[in-house]
């Protein structure tokens, strides 16, 4: 399984007018609009707090962390499509959020087609609002820009608005990878690029606006995030102080631009610290133990 840091790591063809109905329910409900009731656009989720990827949780464990996040979060997005996340677009559609599923991939095309097929069975379920075709696969996996593109094609026959998560740079660079996507998903993570906190949510824009341009008229989603403990990186800090300012800047940019995201991430997950450091263990907006982090309540109210 591949998994970048920060989680780092047949169908017929839709006819137009079905395209245009996804395209539409997309627009309304993945990841939500800015101003919905509920504080949050979207959350990316993986349920492994305490456990490693692959460890056997229960679909009732899963739904407990669910239920946590869903009076804050207009949508949830996830990594992989098969195993326990098999089940997780359904579940979340049931807690009433709106479903952003991905397949995760890597240069292993066996495994590759084993997800793709997992994701499109999502689909026909009908639990599926937006399709993310791998995650940051450009940055160094082994996986062509063409062979990208192909799974993104056979993805988007089944008629849903299909895309790809990727960073903001690597996108810029495959202007072919935007073509094929319906949105684009850009993935910012200024703490990565050793950005202070007070400078962070405006470089976020600074970049925004730089895809925004490039996507010539689609619509443009923000994955980000930032640590509350760890390491540092350059004039990055993480700390619980510095991980309130960032999410609360960002909302409100967010917020008064009309810019949809999901948030990185829902929960801390231990595991993390094998690829990133001690910070790898402290993105979460809620702890290992499922419980808000201190300051967050204040920043997304009382549900």
């Amino acid at each position: 399984m591949h998994f970048r840091g920060r989680l780092k790591t047949v169908v017929v063809a839709a006819s137009a007018g079905i395209m245009l109905m996804a395209l539409i329910s997309f627009g309304a409900l993945a990841p939500g609009a800015a101003g919905a009731s509920k504080p949050l656009s979207g959350l990316c989720f993986s349920p492994y707090l305490q456990v490693s990827p692959g460890a056997n949780l229960s679909s009732a464990q899963v739904g407990a962390l669910m239920d946590k996040i869903a009076p804050y979060s207009v949508g949830l997005r996830t990594f992989c499509s098969t195993g326990i996340w098999a089940g997780m677009p359904k579940m979340a559609k049931s807690k009433g959020m709106s479903v952003a599923a991905a397949c995760d991939l890597s240069s292993d095309t066996r495994y590759n087609s084993t997800e793709i097929n997992g994701l499109i069975s999502q689909i026909k379920g009908g639990y599926v609002d937006l399709a993310v075709v791998g995650d940051e696969t450009l940055s160094g996996s082994g996986l062509s820009e063409s062979k990208l593109i192909s799974y993104i094609a056979q993805v988007k026959a089944c008629g849903v608005p299909t895309t790809t998560s990727q960073t903001y740079d690597e996108l810029l660079a495959h202007p072919k990878v935007m073509a094929a996507c319906d949105v684009i998903v850009m993935n910012i993570y200024p703490f990565w690029e050793g950005i202070a906190v007070s400078k962070a949510a405006s470089y976020v824009s600074t970049q925004y606006s730089k895809v925004k341009t490039a996507a010539k008229g689609k619509h443009v989603i923000v994955e980000t995030g930032w640590p509350s403990a760890g390491q540092t990186c350059g004039a990055a800090v993480p700390s619980s102080s510095n991980a309130n300012t960032f999410l609360s800047r960002f909302m409100t940019w967010a917020k008064t631009n009309g810019v949809k995201y999901y948030y990185f991430e829902a929960f801390d997950e231990l595991w993390k610290t094998r690829s990133e450091g001690a910070v790898g263990a402290h993105w979460g907006v809620w702890d290992q133990n499922g419980a808000l982090k201190p300051g967050m309540s204040a920043i997304l109210g009382t549900p």
